[in-house]
């Protein structure tokens, strides 16, 4: 015989999974409708998931957790995508670069609007800010780690400055999608995942 206490627990998880995905289509809409985050009233989102406000407030504790608890799974996603890379290390060639990094194009292209929303919201937030820092720093942490072990290579000069190499390509890859990706069509995200592979392929690969 199940657990009755093993029951409520599944039941209450599966009602969170529920509410997560009904806010994330809500807040997805309305971010489509040309409205910024901050724009985006408790309102509005309840309105538009068909949740009451109390309801709402039973779940999230304001926007800023909301949007922390919506993006987990898509930042997740994003890493995982990147850890294929950093699997590879500098073995990696760069068919299997250019591929991963189409990959991770289109996975920012699919929730663009959130992601976006993000790093908005970051520049106020301090739990977002906290949340969309900790991804970028890993990013470069994973990058520069890539370009040391790169330039240990006798063959190859080392430069010193593999920190701030990866933190200037991993901020700009932030803004380029940003700017670049968020609303682009196939073509041109296809296009800025070539450029990004190919800036990468010579920079931390140094190729």
């Amino acid at each position: 015989m199940a657990s009755v206490t093993r029951t409520k627990s599944t039941s209450r998880a599966q009602r969170r999974v529920e509410m997560t995905a009904r806010m994330m289509a809500a807040v997805e809409s309305l971010l489509g409708d040309g409205l910024g985050y901050t724009e985006v009233s408790v309102e509005a989102l309840c309105e538009q998931s068909g949740v009451s406000r109390s309801t709402f407030y039973s779940y999230f504790e304001d926007k800023g957790h909301l949007l922390r608890v919506i993006t987990k799974d898509v930042l997740a996603d994003l890493g995982e995508i990147a850890a294929e890379w950093w699997s590879h290390g500098n073995s990696i060639s760069y068919d299997e670069l250019n591929a991963i990094i189409v990959r991770l194009a289109a996975a920012y292209r699919e929730h663009d609007l959130l992601l976006a929303a993000l790093a908005d919201t970051a520049v106020y937030d301090p739990g977002v800010r906290e949340v969309y820092d900790g991804m970028m720093n890993g990013f470069i942490t994973e990058i520069a780690g890539m370009i040391e072990a790169d330039e240990a290579d006798p063959k190859k000069r080392a430069s010193g400055l593999a920190s701030e190499t990866a933190a200037l390509l991993t901020w700009m890859c932030e803004r380029t999608y940003h700017q670049l990706v968020n609303g682009a069509d196939e073509d041109t995200v296809a296009r800025v995942a070539a450029a990004h592979a190919e800036i990468l392929w010579r920079s931390v690969h140094g190729r």
